[in-house]
């Protein structure tokens, strides 16, 4: 047959929705992918750079944050993963702000335990790109998973989402986000729940979501998950549907997520990194109606912003 004599990579574009090959056009063909079956008996670019990569995926990975904020006479922490939501000797140096919108200069107050929050700046490059979309809108609802202090969330509601669910498992977290909201003026706005995100994801209807969400964001503690479970829930999910965006944070030692996954169903637009961290930003099921430009080119590298 024809697809017969084709390369492995211009089979996947063949056997891929339409929707989904716009996002691997621009890969170069001395790119090294690996295009693998899949259940449904397609196939799939599952990474970029692919014995590592897919490695990394899936196990924890170690991304150390230097110790900072140490008050005098103590000792730095040992170069352990430390548990996100868990007490910490450092001092809290993080000062957060929200940087857009009606709340914009108002303080986050963040809890008294280690983070990893977003910072100011990478969150309003992140909405800078994700307004064009227009999925931040009255009408939109924004789904926060690793919430922590609820400041990527916080920030949605400021900017005009019309409502955000919080969704972490430390007890202390979701009180401060209660508290923010509060504070912000968001509480009815906003909805918190203290549980696991896996189990939000996988079983929605036991924690009350019925609904889509128009954006959902994910920023895990690198050292603690398994990015390929996390995908992989994402991908079966039912809180995403057609058009709902998708923001993943990974560190860069995590390599590079790919253009593409869960058969096609998620294409990626972008892929920035900011320092040490990076935002891989996808869309579930395009149907063209929102004003997206897809950067293929970002999922072949990482260049520093």
């Amino acid at each position: 047959s024809p697809s017969a004599m084709c390369s492995p990579a211009l089979q996947l574009l063949l056997l891929l929705s339409p929707s989904a090959t716009f996002a691997l056009q621009a890969l170069p063909s001395s790119l090294s992918r690996r295009v693998t079956p899949c259940r449904s008996g397609r196939v799939s670019l599952e990474a970029v750079e692919v014995s590592e990569a897919e490695d990394k995926l899936n196990v924890k990975i170690k991304a150390h944050r230097k110790s900072r904020g140490i008050r005098p006479g103590e000792k730095a922490l040992s170069r352990t993963a430390r548990q996100q939501g868990k007490a910490t000797p450092l001092r809290d140096i993080q000062k957060l702000y929200v940087t857009g919108g009606d709340c914009r200069g108002r303080k986050i107050r963040t809890p008294d335990v280690f983070l990893r929050p977003m910072m100011s700046r990478v969150r309003e490059a992140l909405f800078s790109i994700l307004y064009p979309s227009n999925c931040v809108r009255d009408s939109g609802q924004h789904l926060d998973l690793f919430a922590g202090a609820g400041t990527v969330g916080i920030e949605a509601l400021s900017r005009g989402m019309g409502k955000a669910t919080f969704v972490d498992f430390s007890p202390t977290c979701t009180q401060t986000i209660r508290d923010n909201l509060d504070t912000l003026g968001l509480a009815e706005r906003g909805r918190v729940l203290q549980a696991s995100c896996l189990d939000v994801l996988r079983r929605p209807e036991s924690f009350g979501l019925t609904e889509p969400f128009t954006l959902v964001t994910m920023t895990p503690p690198y050292e603690e998950v398994i990015y390929a479970e996390l995908m992989d829930a994402l991908a079966t999910s039912p809180l995403l549907t057609e058009d709902t965006m998708l923001v993943i944070e990974y560190p860069v030692e995590l390599g590079l997520l790919p253009p593409a996954f869960a058969d096609g169903r998620f294409v990626g637009i972008r892929n920035r990194r900011y320092g040490r961290t990076v935002l891989a930003i996808y869309v579930r099921s395009p149907s063209g109606r929102l004003d997206l430009t897809p950067y293929s080119e970002e999922f072949v590298s990482l260049s520093k912003k």
